[in-house]
């Protein structure tokens, strides 16, 4: 049997298992372009929570005993598309447009600060990376549309959006939700700050499931439920240095910060390490908002 530990040698591995058909991509920060590797589970029943741990060991470098029950498939590259700075807005289209999924969009570091005039939309599950240089870009949709919309999973990195606006449209349900990032799948949002946003669920973003790191933050955006986040499901992980900031949102409804309620089970929060300030929830949840299950650690609520 081919030693899958050699064949891991790449910045980024992707595990694929075939009777579970859904990929894991361990949480790494490529340089160059980057290489999916598909295997095969030959250890019998694979649950998630085996799966979970199985990625992490390939994440590290390290199969902890796994190898025996892992065949490589195939390996196939990941592309990086970069946006330039002369037409960052077309550039960002272009790369949204001919990515295929799991591809990561950044930007060149002397690309500036820009406006748009229209939401992007995106049928496959992308990264963008916004850092340039030390800094984030910044993307002003002013208050013209979201700026960014998914119908698979969704990772930002190290961006900021500002000025997103999304209005509700009777009969035509997604139109309610998030104000600057909405995607009907996962969104990860690592180092990303929203502000300014507003829709009538989720001022700033709304997901099937959204995930919070990094120096993350959410300031005065609004909607009818959950002024920055609207999700069944919310997971916050700040540090104890830098804790994840909600401050200034506000629901005009319920949830200041978050609103979460499950469709077919109760919701779920984890927050660890995140600070709440000056949030308004005119009816219920002055900061959040859940039906369901909240585990919260570390976190201030002023």
């Amino acid at each position: 049997m081919t030693n899958v530990q050699e064949e891991e040698t790449h910045d980024l591995g992707t595990l694929i298992l075939k009777n579970l058909g859904f990929p894991l991509v361990p949480q790494f920060q490529p340089t160059h372009l980057c290489f999916k590797f598909k295997y095969e589970w030959l250890g019998g029943v694979m649950t998630k929570k085996k799966h979970l741990a199985v990625g992490a060991a390939l994440a590290t470098g390290s199969l902890l005993g796994y190898s025996g029950y892992l065949r490589p498939i195939s390996a196939f590259a990941n592309s990086t598309c970069e946006v330039g700075s002369a037409t960052p807005v077309a550039d960002l289209q272009n790369c949204i447009s001919n990515a295929a999924a799991g591809d990561t969009v950044t930007f060149a570091d002397d690309v500036q600060d820009f406006t748009i005039s229209a939401e992007f939309t995106i049928d496959k599950s992308l990264i963008i990376d916004g850092a340039v240089g030390s800094s984030r870009i910044e993307i002003d949709a002013q208050e013209n549309s979201r700026v960014f919309s998914s119908t698979e999973d969704l990772a930002l990195r190290n961006i900021k959006l500002t000025g997103g606006y999304n209005s509700y449209v009777l009969g035509t349900p997604t139109s309610a939700y998030g104000g600057a990032v909405r995607t009907s799948k996962n969104l990860e949002l690592d180092n990303v700050a929203i502000s300014e946003s507003r829709a009538d669920k989720g001022g700033a973003a709304s997901a099937s499931d959204i995930t919070v790191r990094g120096d993350s933050e959410f300031r005065f955006n609004r909607a009818s439920y959950g002024g920055a986040l609207s999700s069944s499901s919310v997971s916050v992980y700040g540090t104890q240095d830098s804790p994840v900031i909600f401050s200034g949102n506000r629901a005009d409804i319920e949830g200041g910060a978050i609103y979460s309620v499950g469709e077919n089970a109760d919701a779920e929060i984890y927050i660890a390490n995140a600070v709440f300030e000056s949030h308004t929830g005119k009816i219920r949840g002055g900061a959040i908002y859940i039906e369901g299950d909240a585990t919260i650690r570390r976190t201030d609520f002023s």
